[in-house]
This record gives C-alpha cells, structure tokens and sequence, in this order.
C-alpha cells in the first residue's frame, strides 16, 4: 500500500516518524484504512510487506501494550526497519518472506537507497516492487531486467510464525506483498481458523475473487472495499458479523 518509486523523506522527532513526500505520498497509511486499524491494546499485529514502516509505526499506536511483527523481505529496506526500531521492545522484524512453504525462495529486487544525514533518512528508488518468484504469474522470470535482480531469502508461512513465537492470539494481518497474497493466505489457514483476525489485503491484478473465494471459505465476508493510491483494490475482512463487534 505504498506509492512504488516514490522518492521522499522520512524522519524522526520528538519520538515520532513522519514521511515528507517529494513526488507522492511515501508509504502513507490510506486514509478509508485507519478506522479498521481497531484493536485491543494489548493485541498483537502482522505487517506483512512492511516497506519502510509506515503501517508498523501507527499500528505501535494501536497496541501500546501489544505486540507487532513487520515482515520484510527486501534487505535494504528490512536493514532500514531495524534502524528505525530497534529501540521499541513491542516491535519484531523479521527479514523473510511469507508464503505458503517453509525454505528457500527467490526474491527479486529493484535498486532503491536509504541514506541518512542526522535525523534524517533520505529514501530514493523503488522501495516496494519486489515479489518472490513464482508468487506472481504476471512477473515472469524471463522479463526481469537490470536494474531488477534476485537475492535468496528465508520463506515461512504464517501459521509456523505464530507456532514458533508460541502467540495467544493475532488480531489483524495486513497484507501487501506485490503478488504473493494468496500464498500468504494459503500459508494462514490454522491462524484463521483459530485467532479469526481482521485482514487487511492489498490485491494485486485480477486476484480479488479468488481472495475473497479462499478467505470466505475460511468464514470471512468483505467489511469494505477500498480504492488505494497505488490503484490496486484493497479490502476489509473480517469473520462473519465480527466487524459489528469491534
């Protein structure tokens, strides 16, 4: 849910984060997204596709108590993300993909920087188009180009995360990985089943029947559709009546 090949600024005062957009609006949360980004302070988030934080940083508003996991597979920007919170103890990065395996995948990239000059980080490139190989049939393999090039990464589904970090609930997942939602999707169906949280997807190409396919088959029903700066279709989520309750 970022502006792809955006160049802007993003810094830090008084403990907080802002972006200053240049050309676009740099990874800023979509305005029709904040009223769903609604949980217990205690609860416990996934940012899946967390580019350079922006959703991470309000959703640490959120849960003040809680916990968020960012997930972030490109390392310029995951080495970015650690910068950037490294000293918020209720915040886990972690430099993998998602999908719908456990292994070793390939992740293609573009050439993006981050360069900071005392408070400030000065971002340039192409910080978002990046998509594991195979998760998108539109990308083939074939008509990559430089300056777009692969590098291996850690892939994890994320019923083995929420296994592995032995969590008593999840509340929301927010998904925007280029390509790879379904995976993703494919890869959660133990979380669904049994922590029911809110989704929120970015969907890319002409996928959205088939999310909302897999996702209803899993009890959800489409809360609100919502039109993005990047032009992609989002959705809203949620379990059957579940959104009357929040």
């Amino acid at each position: 849910m970022a502006a792809a090949g955006a160049d802007g600024r993003l810094f830090k005062h008084s403990g907080k984060i802002e972006v200053v957009a240049l050309k676009y609006h740099l990874c800023n949360v979509e305005p029709d997204v904040t009223p769903y980004l609604t949980l217990p302070p205690d609860g416990v988030a996934f940012d899946v596709g967390a580019c350079v934080g922006t959703y991470t940083y309000q959703l640490l508003d959120v849960v003040p108590q809680g916990r968020v996991f960012a997930f972030e597979p490109e390392p310029k920007n995951y080495a970015f993300l650690q910068s950037v919170f490294q000293d918020r103890p209720n915040v886990t990065v972690l430099h993998m993909a998602l999908a719908d395996y456990e292994g070793i995948g390939a992740l293609f990239t573009h050439a993006s920087s981050f360069t900071r000059q005392g408070e400030e980080w000065i971002i340039s490139g192409n910080v978002a188009n990046h998509f594991l190989i195979g998760s998108d049939p539109h990308q083939p393999v074939a008509s990559l180009k430089p300056p777009c090039y692969p590098t291996l990464i850690d892939v994890h589904t994320i019923d083995h995360i929420v296994a592995h970090y032995d969590l008593p609930r999840v509340d929301l997942i927010k998904i925007d990985t280029e390509g790879s939602e379904l995976p993703i999707l494919r890869g959660a169906k133990r979380t669904l089943a049994q922590h029911r949280p809110r989704l929120i997807i970015e969907v890319h190409y002409d996928e959205g029947d088939e999310v909302e396919r897999l996702t209803r088959a899993a009890g959800y029903t489409v809360t609100k559709h919502i039109p993005l700066m990047s032009s992609n279709p989002g959705l809203i989520l949620d379990v059957n009546g579940q959104n009357q309750r929040r």
